[in-house]
């Protein structure tokens, strides 16, 4: 619920921000919402299909492994599709891994 109510109060004030000032609000919104949904579907896809496996650790080491094994999976379609459809955003993101992993080798 409170997830929620902050998420709600952020975008009114998006919103409020924008209609104020036109030059402030991100172009294309809609097109990046149709890509993120796309690639959402995805996700939910490569995680679905990895719990239909007939797998159910005992340990919680075990449950810890097969959760990162799901996320790390689902994570790794998302990134799939959003290159798939040359997201923007994705370039963006992977220049910034870059740029970290340079600088922690200097």
């Amino acid at each position: 619920l409170a997830y929620s109510a902050a998420s709600i109060v952020s975008a009114t004030v998006l919103m409020v921000m924008y209609s104020k000032n036109s030059q402030l609000a991100p172009r294309n919104i809609g097109a990046f919402l149709v890509r993120t949904v796309i690639c959402l579907a995805v996700l939910i896809l490569v995680v679905s299909t990895l719990n239909v496996l007939p797998m159910d650790p005992q340990s919680k080491i075990g449950q810890l492994v097969w959760l990162f094994i799901r996320a790390g999976a689902g994570f790794g379609g998302y990134l799939v599709a959003a290159r798939a459809m040359q997201m923007k955003e994705l370039s963006a993101f992977s220049g910034k891994l870059m740029r970290l992993k340079n600088r922690s080798r200097k």
